[in-house]
């Protein structure tokens, strides 16, 4: 006759492990550190400078995952190991979307070549931009305007520089207040000289303003 035997097990008596799968690939992370990463990327897009007559024209277009509160850029001449902070950009504050900046350096320093950077500000953080270079070559004169006399009683010599001759020229002569006194089109300068009569003009502190295309020059003078 065959014996049974019977053995009880509770279920406090078993251990339970559970079951590990072997990922060779997987690589452990908190939380923490991968939501913190995002916003640590930014994108620069495009991050160019050229030559634009007598100054240098930047663009650079951005992508950023975070707030960012201003650009400050940053120019150097070629050889030179100090970055000098020229201007600030204040950020629209637009995220994951590209926005596009421009600035223009119009007072270029005496040197053939030089470097910018653009350096990204957000919470008290720095981000620069990839170093760019822009061959300077020969720098365009700037238009300049000699008034004389001044103070002017009736006749206003104009003697104007580095201006051309043969494009359309718009005067205007704004009073302390900034209103247009006097305004017409000068469509050629036969010279670089001419005279503006004066004589109905009240006394007191004016500025003649001289435009072509993107070429502005702004003088003042007293009328006695």
């Amino acid at each position: 006759m065959k014996k049974v035997i019977l053995i009880l097990v509770t279920l406090s008596s078993l251990a339970f492990y559970p079951l590990l799968a072997s990922t060779p690939d997987a690589t452990p992370f908190s939380l923490n550190e991968q939501s913190s990463s995002i916003f640590k990327s930014t994108s620069w897009i495009k991050v160019e400078g050229k030559m634009v007559k007598s100054s240098v024209e930047i663009n650079w277009i951005t992508q950023t995952a975070y707030p960012t509160e201003e650009y400050v850029i940053q120019r150097r001449c070629e050889g030179e190991k100090e970055w000098k902070t020229i201007a600030t950009v204040r950020s629209n504050g637009q995220i994951d979307q590209e926005v596009s900046y421009q600035f223009k350096d119009t007072r270029l320093p005496d040197c053939s070549s030089v470097d910018y950077k653009i350096q990204e500000i957000s919470h008290k953080k720095k981000k620069n931009s990839p170093v760019f270079s822009v061959e300077l070559g020969d720098i365009a004169p700037q238009p300049t305007a000699l008034l004389t006399p001044n103070p002017v009683e009736n006749e206003l010599t104009i003697s104007v520089e580095n201006m051309s001759l043969a494009t359309p020229t718009k005067l205007a002569i704004q009073n302390a207040k900034g209103e247009n006194v006097i305004k017409y089109l000068i469509p050629s300068l036969k010279y670089n000289q001419f005279k503006l009569e004066l004589a109905h003009l009240d006394q007191g502190l004016y500025f003649i303003i001289l435009e072509q295309d993107s070429e502005k020059i702004s003088q003042s003078f007293l009328k006695k």
